[in-house]
């Protein structure tokens, strides 16, 4: 019988050879499935039901309000009649600022007939109190009285309390048919 040799190694005394290079990315996986749907938001407001004028002066977004204390005529447009649209709320929205005292600003709306006669539709007023800087307001009237056919319509403002006189201020931003 012959002999045999045993040259078996123990791997736990191998010495580690160094970190291989790093592989090629993976393909990406498919995407995970869509997330619950979030409750419905509250309705809007209808876009289409509304008449919106913005009152410019030049470069500004506004305009003043005269100082003399005149009526001053901020902007005209063509309103298409309550059997097309049936407003029921002027809004204006204005600043005012007055550092010596309150002021009052009247913004009304005017209906213009065909013989140039002016109809009285409605007025919406900004009340400012003592301050130093703007104070912003919104003016409402909801008592309107409008042509039931297409017309000329004109938006005026003046002061109604005391006259702008020093550094007091008025200004009409923009005005809304709703």
């Amino acid at each position: 019988m012959a002999t045999s040799e045993n040259n078996c190694t123990e791997n736990y005394s191998l010495p580690q050879g160094p970190q291989g290079p790093i592989g090629e990315t993976g393909a990406t996986g498919p995407a995970g499935p869509t997330g619950p749907t979030g409750p419905a938001g509250p309705q809007g407001p209808s876009g289409a039901s509304k008449i919106d004028i913005n009152i410019q002066q030049g470069e500004k977004p506004y305009t003043n309000v005269d100082a003399t204390g005149s009526t001053q005529v901020m902007a005209y447009f063509i309103f298409p009649g309550t059997s097309v649209f049936a407003a029921s709320t002027f809004k204006v929205l204005g600043s005012i600022l007055s550092p010596s005292g309150d002021m009052e600003v009247a913004v009304r709306l005017y209906q213009i007939e065909a013989t140039g006669n002016e109809i009285l539709a409605g007025t919406a007023t900004l009340t400012g109190q003592t301050g130093n800087s703007h104070e912003f307001k919104i003016g409402v009237d909801s008592s309107l009285t409008l042509p039931s056919t297409e017309g000329m319509m004109k938006i005026t403002a003046a002061v109604d309390t005391t006259p702008i006189t020093g550094s007091r201020e008025a200004r009409i931003y923009a005005a809304e048919l709703r």
